[in-house]
């Protein structure tokens, strides 16, 4: 337990961004002070308040009959959180974070696309799914719009950080609008920058609610009285129970705020997951008796007013012995106050256990070799059987076919891959499948069956979002996961503009490139390709996919 005088330090040191509170090493001094500026983001929101209101409101007269956000991590977690939250929007809202063919072709075939306000969002200005999403729908504008004699920049908006390709982008190609965030800001704690505000501003929601909840919270988080900082109470009560061990943070969340887990998971996994630590952020598991938990485990649960359910199960939890913390809120506008909340727990819990929260070294080894795959590869194809035979296969990494292996060899092959699962793992699901109901309710019952037989937490991530939020902790965190890549195919083959690539060649390069970088750094992933020929049903194979693991589970 830390006394009244370390923590009184704590947070001494953090509002005057002391970086050696998080890295002992002089080089990484820079970095973290240029990302420390989150915690005058309820300031800078107050001096720039009026100025969003009068941009979004000269934006919302062009009549725009949807609205679509294209960016990836940090740069679309935030809006989700909103858009989900939000009873009713001026506009309908999109979000698009995945390169998935299908997923694009959806939006693209909506009709009358000349009346759709494109938010093109990235603090780098270079996120590559986010740049080739953009120059796909700048084509079909500029398309549409010929005939109309109009700029095809008119349908775009871009947020970015000062300087980068983006801004010089949205200059040069006549943009509607670009927001300029501030620099010392990165993405994961971006959420009260324009990246989340402006899309705010434009679902009609009250800008100005969420900054009095974060000025609230931001003025609390300067106390040294833990009864009165929830987010320093928060912060060491996480870092203290990873000091115990307990490294598997399971959320619990009313229904109206669901959504929030996503976001959490990013901030937790992306922040703590690195040097073999980390939290492993558990959300939207189905309640479970006490009796099915680990000792490994620690829960949170944002409470309402109202939620009584929820109220009754971490009072569950507490009499077994599991730590639960509690994170009020009352309303939609309350998540302001709980943006700051949480990214102040983190860079606490961060401090408390040596960790810096603001880089992620692994995640630039997935995109570096997306990229370098995109430059060598022929076909998808060929890339995908390329880097499974260029690795080798073992019992720890290795590649199965639903269409082409036999039921047998399939069954012998996952049933010795996951007899390596103990109390100390979790599974991670890869889904490289296209984002929808079906393929997410085929994916719910893998995940059931998988934690049915093996006693341990499975997690869903789809691809490529994930490689903007929990994939630094699975390749940089505690070599814990046990990683099943699935990988299905499309039949949709949409060009990407300036490339003799589609975007199902960078969508199976992203999965191709990731199983590498997981398998060299020595993770346990069994990458299984759903389908063969592309017209066929993957929810289909997802289906006898968990009938093979149902089997083996009734062999345990």
């Amino acid at each position: 337990m830390f006394n009244e005088e370390a923590t009184a330090k704590i947070v001494d040191r953090i509002w005057k961004k002391d970086a050696s509170l998080w890295a002992p090493d002089e080089a990484s001094f820079d970095l973290i002070e240029n990302r420390l500026g989150w915690l005058t983001l309820p300031v800078w929101l107050r001096a720039n308040l009026s100025d969003l209101r009068s941009r979004t409101q000269q934006l919302s007269k062009n009549g725009w009959q949807r609205i679509v956000l294209l960016g990836m991590g940090g740069s679309s977690l935030a809006a989700t959180v909103l858009k989900e939250c939000s009873i009713d929007s001026r506009v309908p809202f999109q979000i698009l974070d995945s390169t998935h063919p299908e997923n694009v072709r959806k939006i693209s075939e909506q009709q009358n696309l000349g009346k759709t306000l494109f938010l093109v969002s990235s603090k780098s200005g270079t996120t590559l799914e986010t740049i080739k999403l953009w120059s796909h729908f700048y084509g079909l504008i500029r398309a549409e719009n010929s005939a109309r004699d109009c700029c095809a920049g008119d349908n775009f908006v871009a947020i970015t950080d000062n300087g980068t390709p983006l801004q010089n982008l949205a200059i040069e190609k006549k943009f509607l609008d670009c927001f300029i965030n501030p620099t010392d800001v990165g993405g994961r704690f971006s959420a009260l920058t324009y990246s989340g505000m402006l899309p705010a501003a434009l679902l009609g929601l009250e800008v100005e609610s969420f900054l009095e909840s974060a000025e609230r919270e931001a003025s609390r988080c300067r106390s040294p009285m833990l009864d009165e900082n929830a987010g320093l109470a928060l912060g060491l009560g996480i870092g203290e129970q990873m000091r115990a061990g307990k490294n598997k943070l399971t959320l619990l969340l009313p229904d109206q705020f669901l959504s929030l887990g996503d976001w959490i998971e990013q901030l937790v996994a992306e922040s703590s997951g690195k040097a073999g630590q980390g939290l492993v952020p558990i959300v939207n598991e189905p309640w479970l008796h006490p009796s099915m938990y680990h000792e490994d485990r620690l829960f949170i649960a944002v409470l309402g007013s109202r939620d009584k359910s929820l109220r009754s199960q971490c009072d569950l939890l507490e009499s077994v012995g599991f730590p639960v913390f509690r994170s009020g809120i009352d309303d939609i506008t309350g998540l302001g106050g709980q943006f700051f909340r949480w990214e102040f727990a983190v860079a606490v819990a961060c401090a408390v256990i040596g960790i810096n929260p603001f880089d992620e070294p692994d995640v630039y080894r997935s995109k570096d070799e997306t990229t370098r795959a995109l430059t060598d590869m022929n076909s998808a194809t060929e890339l995908a059987s390329t880097q499974v035979i260029g690795l080798g296969v073992t019992d720890n990494c290795f590649q199965i076919s639903m269409a082409e292996d036999s039921v047998d060899i399939i069954t012998s092959k996952l049933r010795d891959f996951f007899l390596r699962a103990n109390e100390s793992n979790y599974i991670a699901i890869l889904a490289w499948v296209e984002d929808d109901k079906e393929y997410t309710v085929a994916l719910e019952k893998l995940q059931a069956t998988l934690r049915k037989a093996y006693s341990v937490p499975v997690v869903v991530n789809f691809g490529p979002r994930y490689l903007h939020s929990t994939g630094q902790l699975h390749k940089g965190g505690p070599p814990t996961g046990i990683f099943l890549q699935l990988v299905g195919s499309t039949s949709s083959h949409i060009s990407i503009p300036g490339s003799n690539k589609t975007f199902s060649d960078l969508y199976e390069a992203q999965a191709a490139a990731d199983f590498k970088v997981l398998c060299a750094t020595g993770r346990p992933v069994a990458r299984v390709k759903l389908l063969k020929d592309p017209h066929d049903d993957a929810s289909d194979a997802l289906g006898r996919l968990t009938d093979i693991c149902r089997m083996i589970e009734l062999e345990i």
